[in-house]
């Protein structure tokens, strides 16, 4: 399981664990959806993440970037 899962369903346990052994900056990054791991709790519901994440100083006002620049192209 990893990180943007736990994030989708609220896993907390799962996300605190996993979000240990990773680097702060991982945990902002956008994915290949251009979404960070605060947009997949936020629109899922997941306010307990989203705690984590403001706790561990991630900012709540980043924006997602559009798939083509998710993609790379």
């Amino acid at each position: 399981m990893g990180l943007r899962l736990a994030a989708q369903r609220g896993l907390v346990s799962v996300f605190l664990s996993l979000s240990h052994k990773c680097p702060s900056s991982r945990l902002a990054k956008h994915d290949d959806t251009g979404m960070t791991l605060m947009h997949h709790a936020a629109v899922h519901n997941q306010p307990h993440i989203i705690n984590i994440l403001i706790d561990l100083g991630h900012d709540v006002n980043v924006r997602k970037i559009s798939s083509v620049f998710a993609a790379g192209l």
